[in-house]
């Protein structure tokens, strides 16, 4: 749902707010963050084939 549909993104930003995070170390960790969920997707559901015609 992550690569699909881009949810887990606000509530990150929202957590960040709210524990006052700096925004160098918050786009480190979440940098981290969606390569290791993007990567998740990728192993699970493998690479995107394109329709040859």
């Amino acid at each position: 749902m992550h690569v699909t549909s881009g949810l887990s993104g606000p509530p990150l930003a929202a957590h960040a707010v709210g524990d006052n995070w700096n925004q160098r170390s918050f786009t480190a960790t979440v940098q981290v963050i969606f390569v290791v969920l993007c990567l998740s997707s990728v192993i699970i559901r493998g690479l995107p084939v394109s329709p040859r015609h």
